[in-house]
């Protein structure tokens, strides 16, 4: 794969911002900024291998089988069977509605995200399982981990409902008000840390309060959950009827069983789909947090069905691998089509590498015709970030915004180069068009 169109946006920002600043905004949670941590790992690889995109493919995949084994150890810290931790990681990981996840670097902050709510998580049953009482130290990591998830992505103001509801539903209550007391210290000390970093950060931060792809809007809560169910459904089940009835049947067979794993992985879903429930619907990606906690409530319920009609314990890890591969079956047999590799951005790219190795500093383009949308400004990025050169004018004729459009009274002959996008025999290209073309005044409006 080749950058995305977020990749080209996302690192162009971070590019554009010193590496001072961003470390600065890791580090103080409350100040306005957008995704930092996401933003420090684009000026990173763009720094260390410049404009290729495998090593920070790498990197994102490193983080999804990273994500998959901490997602395994906290199922089977948490329920102490081998019939667990394999399902959980098959519901929650392996879906055709993650294509985003597997195909686009443009997610790594939903990557980020999650591994450091995962490591908080396992983190905090170590210690509260075995029973370590190291309170300060616990303290200490969960305010790191809270601080680096928020850094990463808005969805992991969750975390402190998720640690609350670990220790609520999953850890033996403790003698006496002091000792069950001592462990919500670092649980409000993480929510404390997300609440300054809604009302600071996410509300002073214009990417994303003036942004209306981040407006919260209760009315849209029942057509999003109804879209939500048909990705995960492949379309099956898609209507906000259906979703609320999957949804109250997962709360009421939860209320009957009364398991703890089930108990906290309904709330661990139910706390990491809302808030990306009430904002317009995005692509399956967003399901990558909520599906880990409806992975364990499926594999509990799983269980618990299984042990209800006697299945003999040394069977389950067997019947664990069979479901798990009827899972892998069905996305099998459902798996959308794969993306097209072929697209703008690495068209654009392999074709200026190969023809243009070189451009003056502030080079001038103009593109009479090129593949990219009319309203983005992708093949500015690119170009800027291909050429390292933040100077680099690529004017558009066909860009719906007039910044990128030429001024009217511009000639041509006042570019340093002008290209045409040609499609031919599956092989897309530029050619660049001769300097004296055309020698009139050139008037966008007429093209």
């Amino acid at each position: 794969m080749f950058y995305s169109g977020d990749d080209m946006m996302n690192m162009y920002k971070a590019w554009q911002i010193p590496v001072g600043d961003l470390l600065v905004s890791v580090a103080a949670f409350w100040k306005p900024a957008y995704r930092p941590l996401g933003g420090l790992a684009y000026r990173a690889f763009y720094g260390v291998f410049g404009f290729h995109p495998l090593p920070l493919y790498v990197f994102s995949w490193v983080l999804l089988i990273i994500n998959t084994g901490l997602l395994y150890l906290l199922a089977a810290r948490i329920t102490r069977t081998l019939f667990h931790p394999l399902l959980t990681c098959v519901i929650a990981t392996v879906h055709g509605m993650y294509l985003d996840l597997y195909y686009s670097a443009g997610t790594i902050y939903d990557h980020l995200s999650a591994f450091f709510c995962l490591v908080a998580l396992v983190v905090w049953f170590d210690d509260r399982l075995r029973k370590h009482n190291r309170l300060l130290l616990l303290s200490c990591a969960i305010i790191l981990l809270t601080v680096a998830a928020c850094d990463s992505k808005e969805n992991a103001v969750g975390l402190p409902v998720l640690l609350l509801a670990g220790e609520l539903t999953l850890i033996p209550r403790a003698p006496g008000t002091r000792s069950r007391a001592r462990p919500l210290v670092p649980i409000a000390m993480s929510a404390a840390i997300v609440a300054i970093f809604i009302v600071a950060r996410v509300a002073g931060t214009s990417d994303l309060s003036s942004n209306p792809a981040y407006q919260p809007r209760p009315s849209a809560l029942l057509s999003n959950l109804g879209v939500y169910l048909g990705y995960f459904t492949y379309g099956a089940l898609s209507t906000p009827g259906a979703a609320v009835i999957i949804l109250l049947a997962i709360a009421g067979i939860t209320a009957i069983v009364r398991s703890g794993p089930m108990i906290f992985g309904c709330i661990w879903f139910a706390a990491t789909l809302l808030p990306v429930a009430f904002i317009p619907n995005r692509s399956g990606y967003v399901l990558y947090l909520p599906m880990m906690g409806l992975g364990l409530w499926a594999s509990d319920l799983l269980y618990q069905a299984l042990r209800r009609i006697d299945i003999a314990d040394r069977s389950l890890p067997a019947t664990a691998l069979v479901a798990s591969a009827l899972l892998c079956i069905w996305h099998a047999t459902h798996w959308p089509t794969e993306w097209d590799t072929h697209y703008a951005e690495s068209v654009t790219t392999r074709t200026f590498r190969l023809r243009y190795p070189h451009l003056q500093r502030g080079a001038k383009l103009l593109f009479i015709t090129d593949p990219f949308p009319r309203d983005a400004w992708d093949l500015l990025f690119n170009m800027r970030l291909m050429y390292h050169d933040d100077t680099l004018i690529a004017d558009r004729v066909l860009s719906g915004m007039p910044v990128q459009r030429p001024d009217a009274t511009h000639r041509v002959a006042q570019y340093d180069h002008v290209f045409m996008y040609h499609e031919s025999g599956g092989s897309p290209y530029f050619v660049e068009l001769a300097s004296g073309w055309p020698t009139a005044e050139f008037t966008p409006a007429k093209q």
